[in-house]
Order: structure tokens, then sequence, then C-alpha cells
């Protein structure tokens, strides 16, 4: 996870995920999105740094440790953390 807002752009545009759902439930077939507020990736596959929430601004605004899957995990102490989180829920 780099962005808990919107697919990655380098898997699928919004309008394609879009389209795939709604084939899906058109065919009867139900969609479950995994939604995961603990840890996110600091970087992509195809390149070493990306836009994920990992330094966002230029600092660690949202980050704790790492964990052993190779992602960082989310800061609950921090506010900012909060806010995001609860933001992309809704």
């Amino acid at each position: 996870v780099t962005n808990y807002f919107a697919p990655s752009r380098f898997n699928v545009t919004c309008d394609d995920f879009k389209y795939l759902t709604d084939h899906l439930h058109q065919n009867g077939i139900c969609v479950i999105l995994d939604w995961i507020p603990t840890h996110f990736k600091h970087y992509h596959f195809l390149h070493q740094c990306s836009m994920s929430l990992h330094e966002y601004d230029g600092t660690n605004l949202y980050a704790s440790i790492a964990s052993r899957w190779e992602t960082i995990y989310c800061d609950f102490d921090k506010e900012e953390t909060h806010r995001i989180l609860f933001a992309s829920a809704l």
C-alpha cells in the first residue's frame, strides 16, 4: 500500500478499477476491498522511492518503525495518522 485513497497508477487507473468493479457487480460477483490501516510501503518495485505516505511532506509524518514485511507501520500516536486513516475509510 502506498496510497489509501486510490489504486496505484502503476497497476490500474481509477476509471479502470471502477469499470472492473461495475462489470463484476453486473455479473453477480461481489468485490471485497482489503483495507489494512496498519502499515504501508515506503517504495514501489519500479522506483526506489515512490510517492507513498512515508515522508510525503519531506518528514516522517505518518510512519513509526519498519516491519518485517518491508513496510513501515503507521504511527498511531500521531494525530495526523488518525486523520488520514479516518479520511481514507470514509
